[in-house]
């Protein structure tokens, strides 16, 4: 079943994204063809920046590009959540507590939340917890499809249950006081009072060299307001600026914050070498007859490189 589950993923993120696959003509027209290979062209485009601490411009406001994301991102940002989770967060939480009735998980900038599913992918069989309380947190409103997507794969797989919970909350900027933003009080209920994990990944990457003061200080309120035991899980891809960012934020733990935090986990430092994750599922045949067709920006992709940074509050 694990294998099965490990290969058929991306397969389904395809057909729930633009259709159930038809053999032997496929699903996408020649018309469709063309604009999902423009929207791929623009996502990849956008992610690549001239210069080394530029911030990496946001592409997310059209359906075309959400959907693209799906197949040219989604699949291959599971793995990373799925091991710092497993590695990291999964024994911290137990050192602090042997089993959690209910556990809060809160997503931030999530887009899509490839996150949520390697999160619960990790978990399933660690035997923590009973139930889940899910939050996913975005800037934008447009995701919610591409989130139910999400949702989806975690009913079928079994990674949530009944007696689950989700929830998504729009217009979260990660760069404004809680206390400025409309839902803060649902958050200081819901998340600062209760969450067990605060998630955000590929994030970092869409700060620009000007924002990141104000990034840092949003992060220590943050994890201020927390609970004492919540874990806090950055990871982000091999960006300078990202890179900067999260040591800058490392170094602040292990020195100047007056806030009770550690670091118990990061490849930031010892040389500095990102982590390599390959792929473990499968592009769908169809997929890459038609859109990733080895040419000029369209490549297959099977690796990510990442940083990740894991904080716990004391």
């Amino acid at each position: 079943m694990e294998r099965m589950m490990e290969h058929n993923i991306f397969d389904r993120v395809f057909e729930k994204t633009y259709g159930p696959v038809i053999m032997p003509y496929g699903c996408l027209s020649d018309a469709e063809t063309i604009r999902v290979r423009e929207a791929v062209q623009s996502l990849r485009q956008s992610y690549q920046p001239q210069y080394a601490n530029e911030a990496c411009v946001s592409r997310y406001h059209t359906e075309e590009n959400r959907k693209a994301y799906m197949l040219a991102y989604y699949p291959y940002y599971v793995e990373p959540a799925c091991r710092v989770v497993r590695d990291y967060v999964i024994p911290a939480l137990q050192e602090r507590q042997a089993f959690y009735p209910v556990l809060n998980l809160a997503f931030f900038a999530g887009g899509p939340c490839p996150e949520m599913y390697g999160t619960l992918k990790a978990l399933r069989g660690a035997q923590l917890h009973d139930r889940t309380a899910i939050t996913i947190l975005d800037w934008e409103c447009g995701w919610e499809s591409e989130q139910q997507i999400s949702w989806q794969l975690c009913q079928e797989d079994g990674l949530v249950r009944c007696g689950d919970e989700g929830r998504l909350i729009y217009c979260c900027d990660n760069l404004a006081p809680c206390e400025q933003c409309m839902h803060g009080r649902t958050c200081r209920k819901r998340i600062q009072e209760q969450a067990d994990v605060y998630f955000l990944q590929n994030y970092l990457s869409h700060v620009e060299p000007t924002e990141q003061e104000t990034f840092l200080d949003k992060m220590r309120a943050t994890v201020e307001q927390a609970k004492p035991g919540a874990v806090f899980v950055i990871i982000d891809l091999q960006y300078a600026g990202s890179k900067a960012i999260m040591r800058e934020l490392a170094a602040r733990v292990q020195a100047e914050w007056d806030v009770p935090a550690e670091v118990i986990g990061t490849n930031l430092f010892t040389g500095g070498a990102p982590a390599w994750s390959r792929c473990p599922y499968e592009m769908p045949a169809e997929v890459q007859a038609k859109i990733f067709r080895g040419d000029s920006g369209f490549m297959p992709k099977k690796w990510t490189r990442y940083y990740y940074l894991v904080l716990q509050k004391q």
